[in-house]
């Protein structure tokens, strides 16, 4: 929740940001997880918490495995955390014969755009989603995770 209200002003609704909670989260990954193949990873430095990813291995749309959520704290941005968070999703879910991933960047986050599209994602479409609000994203895709592997 606090991920969210320092990375999202401006792009998503203030009263949205405003209700996020700690408790909130734990009850939305809680049910997240409850879905087969659905995992989190967390990653963790100098003993805080430096990123979290949440990913599954199935996206019909695409045929891919999706990233639902990818957040590195603060002091750990620029230090490759990000990268590191989403090789693991990716080695994880070639292990299951996933090879293709997916995710969505709510619109006007351009650096997390630019960071993906640098790592080799390509913009394939726009979406609609209403997660509280609503907001249009940009929606991405990995063709081929091997390159993300090696993070």
């Amino acid at each position: 929740s606090a991920s969210w209200r320092r990375t999202y002003p401006g792009m998503v609704p203030d009263e949205f940001l405003a209700g996020l909670s700690p408790q909130k989260a734990r009850e939305m990954w809680s049910g997240y997880l409850k879905t087969p193949g659905n995992f989190i990873m967390v990653a963790r430095s100098e003993g805080k918490v430096a990123g979290m990813v949440a990913a599954q291995p199935e996206y019909d749309l695409f045929e891919a495995g999706y990233v639902a959520a990818l957040h590195v704290a603060p002091g750990f941005k620029g230090k490759g955390t990000g990268k590191k968070l989403l090789g693991a999703a990716a080695r994880h879910l070639l292990k299951q014969g996933v090879n293709r991933l997916a995710l969505a960047v709510i619109d006007g986050n351009n650096t997390a755009l630019g960071i993906y599209q640098h790592l080799g994602a390509k913009i394939v479409g726009r979406r609609k989603m209403n997660e509280g609000f609503i907001s249009s994203d940009y929606v991405l895709l990995f063709e081929d995770t091997g390159n993300l592997c090696r993070f």
